[in-house]
């Protein structure tokens, strides 16, 4: 009798364990709720450097792609940046890795590499940040497309309206009638 209860409790943590620790669902941290894009503009401690930053533009549960413009002076510099969380790695090198197709034409673009280190969120689940520099012609592209399909290394996201209404509202703000 005592071997039994010894053995029901040896087997069920382990079964528990193999249903629920082992189980292929993806994980999502805590923070990763649906939220709106946001525009954020940061100034550095000089007043000389400003980026304006998208955030939360997510494309599917694992990617974001975001614009950022950079300005340092009076020149300007407007990127793609996709922020990349899963449960493998993108290794995201110096080359052409982003492909935004705008109404069937190819817009491809080069990245010169991860914008930081890989992360690591949490048990099996990574960050990988990479930065794409992009005209501002390209982005008006995209941004008045009819159908806009993000490719990054083989793997393709579609724009939802909310895509657009986002890279609309931040090309209006912050690129329309800018020199760069």
């Amino acid at each position: 009798m005592r071997s039994n209860v010894f053995l029901i409790f040896l087997i069920f943590p382990l079964l528990m364990t193999f249903l629920f620790g082992c189980s292929r669902k993806t994980y999502q941290p805590e923070s990763a709720t649906p939220t709106a894009c946001v525009i954020r503009a940061e100034v550095d401690e000089n007043g000389d450097f400003t980026a304006i930053k998208t955030e939360n533009n997510e494309l599917g549960t694992s990617l974001d792609l975001n614009i950022w413009l950079h300005r340092k002076e009076e020149k300007y510099k407007l990127q793609l940046v996709i922020i990349y969380k899963g449960l493998d790695w993108l290794f995201v090198k110096p080359a052409e890795t982003l492909v935004m197709t705008a109404d069937d034409k190819d817009v491809r673009l080069i990245s010169s590499g991860r914008i930081e280190l890989q992360s690591v969120l949490a048990r099996w689940w990574g960050m990988e940040m990479a930065a794409y520099d992009i005209t501002p012609e390209q982005l008006k592209g995209i941004t008045y497309a009819e159908e806009v399909k993000c490719t990054v290394k083989k793997r393709e996201y579609s724009f939802s309206a909310s895509n657009f209404g986002c890279f609309r509202r931040f090309y209006k703000e912050h690129v329309k009638d800018k020199e760069f």
